[in-house]
């Protein structure tokens, strides 16, 4: 029975961020508003100018003609594909090479993670880090748990399409089937990308070493400490919703008038907090992922070895606490001043609909006449 219990691998994953899990939660929660300001919409206007090269200005099957921009337009989603890959890959990357600093209680600065991740990323820019790609951007994104992207969330089969189908009872045992399929791929691969990172593997043999490690019970308790860290999330995100309720309900109760920003402000804030709380649950799944990589070391076939953490023979990461300290502690205050920046920005990108949403007269259910 000891076999199917996740706590061991929770507590190696608690074990190694209990003492970093602000920096790299903090880098997590940067790399997602980066993502969302700068990185979405530059995919969207490169996605725009795709089309219009060929003459569209939305995508459409059916009216899609081949013009003399078609060769323009193929080069530019072959772009934005790669793009989205690399940038998605390099947010993990960064991931789990802090989390193995974390691990071997090594310093997490911007120069040794910089240092990490610039040979590691040199293997994206390969062919043979492709099948990545379909983890990433097909299998994660259609069932729906596991290192989810900014970029890949809009990923998803149409409600329409599945909605056909479950309604039939064939149909339905197909989808289900389906699902369940790529449920099965997403946890036999889920530690691809750690030994992809860790190891000389390339894509492909990262995936097929994923698969040898999650043999047998292993499987089963990564599911099960998965589905204890969304369960906690869950909950963290029912309390977290209420608490951003609060301060809207109280004003329209006390100051009607300054409801609408006050609506519009906490929205921003609830908006930074919950994307601090997603990386939060990334940050301790990669943890889990790492400590049964850990785990099963010696089954990696082909030579491969988890890469420790390399000795600075000329010292430059034994710098005096008090320094490192300090430079984490300035990194940290710019950080949560960017983010609270960030909040209030959403909080004016929603005051316009807040106020909007308040001048519409309230409909009141109209009382029966006494008799």
């Amino acid at each position: 029975m000891h076999r199917l219990m996740p706590f061991t691998l929770l507590r190696e994953g608690w074990r190694t961020i209990r003492h970093a899990w602000a920096p790299i939660t903090l880098t997590m929660l940067v790399f997602q508003v980066v993502l969302l300001v700068v990185v979405s919409p530059l995919i969207g206007w490169l996605f725009r100018e795709a089309l219009r090269a060929n003459g569209m200005v939305a995508l459409d099957f059916n009216a899609m003609q081949v013009t003399g921009g078609i060769g323009i337009t193929l080069t530019l989603i072959i772009v934005i594909l790669l793009l989205a890959f690399w940038i998605a890959a390099l947010q993990f990357i960064v991931l789990v090479l802090m989390l193995r600093r974390a691990r071997d209680h090594q310093a997490i600065t911007f120069r040794t993670v910089w240092r990490d991740v610039a040979g590691t990323a040199r293997k994206l820019l390969r062919p043979s880090s492709f099948p990545l790609f379909f983890y990433l951007f097909v299998i994660i994104p259609l069932s729906g748990f596991g290192f989810t992207s900014t970029l890949s969330q809009g990923i998803t089969v149409p409600t329409f399409i599945s909605g056909e189908l479950m309604k039939a009872p064939v149909t339905a045992a197909i989808w289900v089937g389906f699902m369940l399929l790529l449920a099965l791929l997403n946890l036999r691969f889920a530690l691809g990308l750690p030994i992809f990172v860790l190891t000389a593997a390339t894509g492909g043999q990262a995936l097929r070493q994923s698969w040898r490690l999650t043999r047998g019970w292993a499987a089963v308790r990564l599911a099960l400490a998965v589905i204890v860290v969304l369960l906690l999330a869950g909950i963290v995100t029912f309390a977290l919703t209420w608490v951003a309720i609060a301060p809207t309900a109280l004003a329209d109760a006390l100051l009607p008038g300054a409801a609408p920003a006050v609506a519009a402000f906490s929205l921003g804030a609830a908006q930074v907090v919950g994307m601090g709380l997603t990386a939060l649950v990334l940050t301790v799944l990669g943890a889990v992922l790492l400590a049964l990589v850990s785990q099963r070391e010696d089954q990696l076939a082909g030579g491969l070895s988890m890469a420790r953490g390399n000795a600075d023979p000329l010292g430059t990461e034994s710098v005096g606490n008090a320094e490192a300290s300090s430079g984490s502690r300035r990194n940290r205050i710019a950080a949560i001043a960017g983010l609270t920046a960030v909040a209030i920005g959403f909080g004016f990108f929603h005051l316009g609909t807040m106020q909007q949403l308040s001048q519409r007269p309230r409909h009141h259910r109209a009382r029966p006449p006494r008799l």
